[in-house]
């Protein structure tokens, strides 16, 4: 199991190899590995791996997370997609989309972007979500009918 009570997320792992960011250590740029990564100091850029993502409490990445699981109770600032799942804990902040097979969100947790949830998303493989953009004419602007 990645985490624990300690520091609040409970995520699974499967038995391998786990890269721990430890409170207080800080890594400028991304991470890209094939083992779990439990994050409990600060990344400065993109997480990726084929196995399960934890952001512990006190954790921060600041860029997206890709991963076959992903539980967060600290904070991600940057897109998630989780393949199979996406959890987050009550003390998780995200600010960013999402984009999952499932989800689980507790009480107290705060989501600050767009969802997309179901089946597709581990269809179409691991990437970025694709940030939403708005067409310009999707709302129609009203003009004042001249005064007679």
């Amino acid at each position: 199991m990645i985490g624990g009570n300690r520091d609040g997320a409970h995520g699974r792992e499967p038995n391998e190899d786990v890269s721990v960011i430890g409170p207080g250590m800080e890594i400028l740029g991304g991470i890209s590995c094939e083992g779990a990564v439990r994050v409990l100091g600060r990344v400065g850029g993109p997480v990726r791996t084929s196995a399960p993502v934890v952001v512990g409490r006190g954790g921060r990445v600041e860029g997206d997370v890709e991963a076959v699981e992903v539980v967060v109770a600290g904070t991600v600032e940057g897109s998630l997609v989780g393949a199979r799942r996406v959890e987050l804990r009550e003390t998780g902040r995200i600010k960013g989309d999402i984009r999952a097979e499932r989800m689980r969100v507790d009480e107290g947790a705060q989501l600050e972007g767009y969802l997309c949830l179901g089946k597709s998303v581990s269809d179409s493989g691991m990437g970025s979500p694709a940030r939403r953009k708005t067409p310009r004419n999707e709302t129609k602007r009203r003009r004042r009918s001249p005064e007679k």
